[in-house]
């Protein structure tokens, strides 16, 4: 939704070399996500059309954005929840109310091993 979309604006405005591009839904998501290719991607789990572990699968069986790093940002916290977003191929599982620190010690970390890949 809107507010969570400027939630994780302003979280990131600390990062400015940080470029947010935001799809309402998994199926714009999938098709933004194959078209830019981004460096990495925020997904939430709870999406109007399709679920995040779908997405995850999607992204996981297409060869092009297999490799992308998915930080899922969720609200649940459930271990069967998460354990299922892992199982589906995504890197880190934050839960809402998003730690900032955290958040953004997990996109440092992200980035600069995407620099170090590619550098």
């Amino acid at each position: 939704n809107e507010t969570n979309v400027e939630v994780m604006r302003g979280m990131l405005a600390q990062r400015p070399q940080v470029e947010m591009q935001v799809s309402m839904t998994g199926t714009e998501g999938l098709r933004s996500i194959r078209a830019r290719h981004p460096d990495l991607i925020l997904l939430d789990m709870h999406l109007p059309d399709i679920s995040g572990i779908e997405v995850l699968r999607q992204l996981q069986a297409d060869t092009h954005t297999a490799g992308i790093p998915v930080v899922v940002v969720s609200a649940d916290a459930l271990a069967q929840q998460i354990d299922a977003a892992f199982e589906a191929g995504c890197t880190h599982y934050l839960t809402k109310p998003v730690n900032v620190g955290e958040l953004l010690t997990v996109l440092d970390d992200l980035l600069e091993r995407i620099d170090t890949r590619f550098g």
